[in-house]
């Protein structure tokens, strides 16, 4: 054995061959000092080993060693034991895995700007829908394929995954213009009375209150949800609306005594919560009773029924009563811009021209009917009386 030149000591051992331009080198390493070195005097007796792939591609099917064996129980060719995943698969599994790491920094994000939980879910889950689809969420080509090829329920949900998808590019600061999707409006559902009426008398108890509740007030469902019984005066026979939605406003909203005494009758939660704070949970349980209903009584128009079209229905019906009150209406659905709250009252807009006309006789007669959403419209010189009127 030669002697290490570092530290003079004989205590080396071989250490493998090194290959220079086809020439083997004996490498040694001392167990003293721990260096290496080499003996370029060293000649190999041995001709080179078939590892040795000077000049060859080894990911050329002409390069492999067709007479080794990875499996020893196989007699013919070789056998893969592992099963190779194509590239292209492979990035598209790093690209997911990245996509949702980002989809979670956009929550935190989300979150952080003070934005509704709500909003957070909705933006998530549709996120993650487009990813699902094979979009990258960094290249917004793959976005706009998915949008275009994908067949959708309808333009409104296409429209809403876009403008998610935008939120998030505003987010990444990625330049992305939105494809033009036209959603044309559509005329809202108004039910008859009785059809509102049908359906509270043939839901449960909790669901029959609850619908009663946003047939009166037009709070959303998930305002609903949010109501304590401490929101509740039975005194002064209204409804505080505290926790109001979509950046809305706190209001006050009058009760009717039928009202009033359905939820009195109530069983308690023991959460103080009058309804089950799970606004999917209201909502899965007023589908299964309503389809059931719609069986029942053979009016397929109760299926169209759904808590929103009552907050539309007291809408209207809010701004027939008060004359074209648009300020009240706003009030009542908790508006902060007056053009939103057109969306809900224009819809039957003084289609109904008949009016109930009173005389009122004495300041008492007056009074009631002005609280009773009676309008004034003249002055009588003849009879000397006053003339209210109110629509139908």
């Amino acid at each position: 054995m030669p002697v290490c030149p570092e530290c003079g000591s004989k205590k080396t051992w071989k250490d493998g061959l090194r290959y220079v331009q086809g020439t083997p080198v004996q490498r040694y390493l001392c167990r003293s000092c721990g260096y290496r070195f080499s003996d370029p005097t060293y000649v190999s007796k041995d001709p080179e080993p078939v590892q040795n792939f000077h000049g060859l591609a080894l990911n050329r099917s002409s390069s492999l060693l067709s007479n080794r064996q990875i499996c020893v129980t196989q007699t013919m060719g070789a056998k893969n034991l592992v099963k190779v995943e194509p590239r292209t698969e492979t990035a598209l599994r790093e690209s997911t895995q990245d996509s949702k790491g980002q989809i979670v920094n956009f929550a935190w994000h989300m979150q952080k700007r003070g934005l509704s939980e709500a909003t957070i879910k909705q933006r998530i889950y549709r996120l993650n829908v487009l990813v699902k689809k094979g979009a990258d969420l960094q290249n917004t080509e793959t976005v706009d394929t998915i949008l275009a090829v994908t067949k959708w329920s309808s333009k409104a949900n296409k429209k809403i995954f876009a403008n998610c998808y935008k939120a998030y590019c505003n987010y990444k600061k990625i330049e992305w213009q939105p494809p033009k999707i036209t959603v044309a409006n559509k005329e809202a559902f108004l039910p008859l009375d009785e059809e509102v009426q049908q359906l509270v008398a043939g839901c449960g108890k909790r669901t029959g209150v609850l619908l009663q509740l946003l047939f009166e007030t037009g709070c959303r469902i998930g305002e609903a949800a949010s109501l304590k019984w401490t929101d509740l005066d039975f005194k002064q026979r209204n409804l505080r609306v505290n926790c109001p939605e979509k950046g809305g406003n706190a209001r006050t909203i009058p009760l009717s005594n039928e009202l009033l005494a359905m939820l009195k009758a109530l069983p308690k939660r023991e959460d103080n919560n009058i309804f089950n704070p799970k606004s999917r949970t209201l909502g899965a349980t007023f589908l299964k009773q309503r389809n059931r209903l719609t069986k029942k009584l053979q009016n397929p128009r109760l299926k169209q029924i759904h808590f929103h079209t009552l907050r539309h229905l007291k809408a209207t019906q809010t701004f027939y009563k008060s004359g074209g009150d648009i300020l009240k209406v706003k009030y009542i659905l908790g508006h902060k811009r007056l053009d939103t709250t057109g969306r809900y009252a224009h819809y039957q807009a003084f289609r109904n021209e008949e009016y109930t006309v009173r005389r009122p006789a004495t300041r008492t007669e007056e009074d009631q009917l002005i609280q009773d959403g009676f309008q004034f419209v003249r002055y009588d010189p003849k009879h000397k009386e006053a003339v209210y009127r109110k629509r139908k």
